[in-house]
């Protein structure tokens, strides 16, 4: 496209002269946003920067470092080395254009057909006459012959095979047939029920292709892009719903910006009823293999069935499968093992009930003779304190009785002592030798 065009398009608006200026708040100005790797502080290594321009002369603005640039390309039919891929309207032009074309040759044929140019000789012709189209119009003539009617071969019925062929070109491109889509009932009449589907499904791969194309780059990227946003701006845990179960603090700051995203299209191709019978015999399958292994078969667990049961009832078109079956997780399967092994060991209870029983006198049993022994350690115990104790109030008893005797006996001594030898003796300072702590 031309300059002047593509400015015209998309809204740019020459710049103003001073004296063209009236109000600038109220011009409005193209702003370019660009994203390009640049080596500002000079390390040698570039680095992606966000660079803000204003104006058809692309004024810089501002340029800021940034971590990622924010595009998610949406394309129906991707080209390497290129930004944009091609759309629809790229891929059908050039078909759309002959078919043009040719429609157009086939109506100015028709018309020509219709209304052929006149050979005339203007002497011998009223020209008035000649140049009034009315229907039963006269044409007045000098002479026979004066008007003769060039022919024009009619070719239009050979050009509608050409836009047939056009035609099938742009389906095939596109997709969208007329038997697709239901606008020709004519088109699939006396047709089995397998060329039928075969026919739809055929034209319908076209379809999947561009809505794969779509979710697998834009959405992806969108999807992407959206995460790092997340992880770089969340200031604090949230809470989130995981598994569609309970909710939970999650920190996003600690995920892994890298990580895959799945994206799962509803193409709605025609195929449901080969999804639903594979559907149905996994089905069948899983249930087997936990009626023959039980839960813990290593294999198939209860929430994978739950699965299976709900994208059944998804093809049928219900999406609310909540409403006819219990969600299931890890930790409701785990509760459930423990609520059926509790069962079991109940049902095998009335088997082992002589033994319980006969176990459980002997640790009565054992319990009785236990407390005993406890008693009669403790009673005679009892009793060699109440011994030890007599003994000790005997043995204080027998020193104060000898102590006793130790007094008179010093006291006889010593009036001894005086009335045979007249001398005086310190019975006190006796005393308190005798009584010191030994």
């Amino acid at each position: 496209f031309s300059e002047v065009e593509e400015f015209e398009r998309r809204g740019y608006e020459e710049d103003y002269q001073e004296e063209d200026i009236k109000d600038p708040s109220m011009r409005l100005v193209a702003v370019t946003e660009v994203y390009m790797d640049m080596d500002v502080n000079g390390t040698g290594i570039p680095q992606p920067h966000r660079i803000l321009m204003g104006g058809n002369r692309y004024k810089l603005l501002s340029y800021e470092p940034c971590g990622h640039i924010p595009f998610a390309v949406f394309e129906v039919d991707p080209e390497p080395h290129t930004f944009y891929g091609r759309s629809v309207a790229d891929l059908i032009i050039n078909d759309q254009d002959a078919s043009t074309a040719m429609l157009r040759g086939v109506l100015d044929n028709v018309a020509l057909t219709n209304s052929p140019r006149l050979e005339v000789l203007d002497s011998a012709v009223n020209i008035q006459d000649l140049l009034n189209n009315e229907i039963g119009g006269i044409i007045r003539v000098k002479q026979t012959g004066a008007v003769v009617p060039q022919a024009v071969p009619f070719v239009a019925g050979q050009t509608l095979s050409a836009l047939q062929y056009m035609d099938q070109e742009i389906e095939g491109k596109t997709g969208v047939t007329k038997a697709s889509t239901g606008l020709s009932p004519d088109a699939l009449q006396s047709t089995t029920a397998a060329a039928v589907n075969a026919t739809v499904q055929a034209q319908a791969g076209q379809i999947e292709v561009m809505a794969r194309n779509l979710a697998e780059g834009g959405m992806r990227q969108m999807f992407k892009l959206m995460l790092k946003v997340m992880v770089e701006n969340v200031e604090e845990e949230q809470m989130m719903r995981l598994s569609g179960q309970n909710y939970q603090p999650i920190d996003p700051r600690s995920w892994n910006t890298g990580m895959d995203v799945t994206v799962n299209v509803g193409l709605g191709t025609g195929r449901e009823e080969q999804k639903l019978a594979a559907l149905s015999s996994a089905f069948q399958i899983q249930t087997q293999i936990i009626q023959n292994f039980g839960l813990s078969n290593g294999m198939v667990s209860l929430t994978q069935i739950r699965n299976t049961l709900s994208d059944m009832l998804a093809l049928n078109g219900i999406r609310n499968a909540n409403r006819y079956f219990m969600p299931m997780d890890q930790q409701t399967e785990q509760m459930i093992a423990m609520q059926a092994q509790q069962a079991q060991q109940q049902q095998g209870q009335p088997q082992d009930a002589q033994a319980q029983a006969y176990l459980q006198a002997e640790a009565m049993k054992t319990q009785a003779k236990t407390q005993t022994d406890m008693a009669k350690i403790q009673a005679q115990a009892q009793k060699d304190q109440f011994k030890l104790q007599l003994d000790a109030t005997r043995a204080a008893a027998d020193d104060d009785l000898a102590r006793d005797k130790m007094d008179q006996d010093l006291l006889v001594s010593a009036a001894e002592i005086i009335g045979k030898y007249g001398t005086s003796v310190d019975v006190e300072r006796i005393k308190q030798m005798q009584n010191a702590p030994r």
